[in-house]
């Protein structure tokens, strides 16, 4: 396992050169348990790291790896920057309704509950929670389903069947679908 560190300073400088972005703020709860392609590129600064070399061409493939984690994620789980007067969740509401979401994986939410349960209307919790997260509360949901089906099968013996119907999708080929849709891979290949 390695652990990387990307600062917002360093995170708003790669959106501006790079993505013509005036900041960029990466959810860290949009993200998921696994990222294949943050794998991936972690494995490789990990590598360079370890190997010691420490010449011109060493520093540029650093670099070249930290922009590409760094682009990445500002591209599948940033978000601009909120302005304070947009009014998202507050801390205590966005704990409540994400504990809900976690608790009812199996069964599924309502909308009209998760917004009763800080009490706000439905359209209010739609604009506020998309305004904490950078996503709407099903997209989010799908997430944490997804989250906890990629923990099954990457850490559990359970047949690909069982996972799904636990993280609340309808079938195995419902669960394949998303993960194909928003990793690139299915739930067969992410066990290997």
């Amino acid at each position: 396992m390695a652990a990387f560190s990307l600062s917002q300073p360093w995170l708003d400088g790669l959106a501006q050169s790079d993505l013509d972005l005036p900041a960029a703020t990466v959810v860290a709860d949009a993200l998921p348990v696994v990222d294949r392609r943050v794998g991936l590129i972690g494995g490789m600064l990990r590598d360079e790291l370890r190997s010691g070399t420490h010449g011109t061409m060493a520093g540029l493939e650093l670099d070249s790896l930290l922009n590409l984690l760094g682009i990445h994620l500002i591209r599948q789980y940033g978000v601009a920057r909120p302005q304070k007067d947009l009014g998202g969740l507050s801390d205590r509401q966005f704990r409540q309704v994400r504990d809900h979401m976690q608790a009812h994986l199996t069964l599924g939410v309502r909308l009209e509950d998760l917004a009763s349960l800080v009490g706000l209307s439905s359209s209010q919790l739609l604009r506020s929670f998309r305004r904490r997260t950078g996503t709407s509360p099903h997209q989010y949901f799908t997430r944490l389903r997804l989250d906890e089906a990629r923990a099954l099968i990457v850490n559990g013996p359970l047949p690909l069947a069982e996972i799904a119907l636990t993280c609340g999708f309808s079938s195995q080929s419902h669960l394949t679908a998303i993960m194909r849709r928003e990793d690139g891979l299915t739930p067969g290949a992410l066990r290997v």
